[in-house]
């Protein structure tokens, strides 16, 4: 049950700072839960992998760093995204028209 107040509060964190930053906030946020999944099975995989006689209990550990790990990931591309997308809009001129001539080009 905690786990799942955990996620709901992750996923909406993950709408609200992509809004934030002027990103697709839907997008995101299915994006954190797969993130949140993806990099625990894929942790659990990795550790019964290397250790087929791993218990429950530190696959289940090993599944949650992975997934915390997973999120850091995830929001540090959404950063990373949204400051690119603020240098890119105030790149752009407000002005229709350039000093260059038809000559110049």
């Amino acid at each position: 049950m905690l786990g799942i107040f955990i996620l709901i509060a992750i996923v909406a964190g993950f709408y609200n700072g992509a809004k934030k930053r002027n990103l697709n906030g839907v997008l995101y946020a299915i994006l954190s839960i797969v993130s949140w999944f993806g990099a625990q099975f894929l942790a659990a995989l990795v550790k019964i992998s290397i250790d087929p006689y791993s218990s429950e209990g530190e696959l289940i550990v090993v599944g949650l760093i992975g997934s915390v790990v997973g999120i850091a990931i995830l929001f540090g591309i959404m950063v990373n995204a949204g400051n690119k997308k603020a240098e890119k809009k105030q790149d752009i001129s407000d002005e229709i028209m350039d000093d260059v001539t038809l000559d110049d080009l």
